[in-house]
């Protein structure tokens, strides 16, 4: 397990190699050269550091904190969303057709067999509200927040 300490020395010093690497490239400076300039120029490296990460936290936390404003809003918007799915229930004869066409192709088979493994033991009116559920299993797949 990395250390907390080493965690902040590679964050700083990734902070660090993307700045001198940033600095660096229109003039072709190593990253000794720019710390060197920078120093020259009277600027306090571990201090410039400290304040970016402090920066950094910051606007971490304040996105945790507005997720965590957003969330009963996106929560709500995402349950109407659920909510108003009406599903069209096709008659037996295309729900079975459906139902083998399910379990014969690729991505959705694996899903679909364990959805549907009695299905042919099922009486018409349970075939209909299995069908119904797996329909809405399927838009679950595709409900999102709207702002995304």
């Amino acid at each position: 397990m990395v250390s907390k300490y080493h965690k902040e020395v590679k964050e700083s010093m990734r902070f660090l190699d993307c700045l001198t690497n940033f600095l660096g490239t229109s003039e072709e400076q190593t990253k000794e050269e720019v710390k060197a300039e920078l120093r020259e120029q009277g600027i306090d490296i571990d201090n410039m550091l400290v304040q970016a990460k402090e920066m950094i936290n910051q606007t971490i936390e304040a996105k945790k904190m507005q997720w965590l404003q957003d969330a009963p809003r996106i929560k709500e918007e995402m349950r109407e969303q659920i909510e108003s799915y009406n599903v069209q229930v096709p008659d037996i004869q295309t729900i079975k057709m459906k139902i083998n066409e399910w379990l014969g192709v690729g991505g959705q088979r694996q899903e679909a067999l364990a959805f549907f493994r009695n299905f042919d033991k099922l009486n018409d009116d349970d075939l209909r509200e299995l069908y119904k559920e797996y329909m809405h299993l399927l838009r679950l797949k595709d409900v999102k927040p709207k702002n995304e």
